[in-house]
């Protein structure tokens, strides 16, 4: 997933040691590839979906402590969490085999393509066309992480 990151640094500037909390944003686009494979009644089955499409929307923040060593050189720590979710668009299956033998070419539209809509309008007892993808309501898988990062900072112009 790439996604861009805008955030807000506010710093407490006491003393040569500063402590600072960052705040943000988070929009991004990606693909996921989910791999699924299995042994059912003796039989080995592997399955592979690409998912598509949609922002990602979330946000992030850390805590920060920023040790300067020279006029140009800083060493700082900090703790962060980022909180995002994302709900793809469609969904395609791109493997299926059973026993090493290649079986999508055998699927349908239907069972190969999906569609992940907001609503989905769906008549009990009526089979869904074959040659068209399957429409299923979308669903927001979360990313997140809570850390801590380590780094040196250089700075070219001015100092730090």
């Amino acid at each position: 997933m790439l996604y861009l990151n805008p955030a807000v640094i506010v710093k407490t500037g006491v003393g040569e040691n500063e402590l600072y909390c960052r705040v943000g944003m988070i929009l991004g686009r990606g693909k996921m590839l989910r791999e699924e494979s299995g042994d059912w009644n003796g039989t080995i089955n592997e399955r592979h979906y690409l998912y598509t499409g949609s922002w990602a929307f979330g946000a992030n923040g850390a805590i920060g402590y920023n040790i300067p060593l020279n006029d140009h050189l800083a060493v700082w720590c900090e703790l962060n969490a980022i909180n995002f979710q994302w709900a793809p668009d469609h969904r395609e299956m791109t493997l299926m085999t059973t026993d090493g033998v290649d079986m999508l070419s055998s699927q349908t539209t239907n069972e190969i393509h999906t569609d992940y809509l907001d609503e989905v309008s769906e008549e009990l007892g009526v089979p869904e066309p074959a040659g068209k993808p399957k429409q299923l309501i979308k669903y927001r898988y979360p990313f997140g992480s809570i850390g801590m990062s380590v780094g040196i900072r250089y700075a070219l112009g001015s100092a730090i």
